[in-house]
């Protein structure tokens, strides 16, 4: 079967959900989103309190909220 008319008959069986979710996929592939500047400065706030030793390790957050 040809690539177009398997990929058809592929398409034909899924529901009108799968098809969009295959078409935001196809859409974002080639184009991910980027981080807003936003986001770029949230990033940059943790990675200066990382270095500055502010965080907790998995086991305190573990034995902090018990999980």
């Amino acid at each position: 079967m040809e690539a177009k008319a398997e990929l058809q008959a592929l398409i034909d069986r899924m529901t009108e959900d799968e098809v969009l979710d295959l078409i935001d996929f196809i859409n974002n592939k080639n184009d991910p989103d980027e981080l807003t500047a936003e986001e770029m400065a949230e990033l940059d706030e943790i990675e200066r309190e990382m270095a500055a030793g502010d965080y907790i390790t998995l086991e305190e957050f573990r034995a902090k909220y018990g999980v």
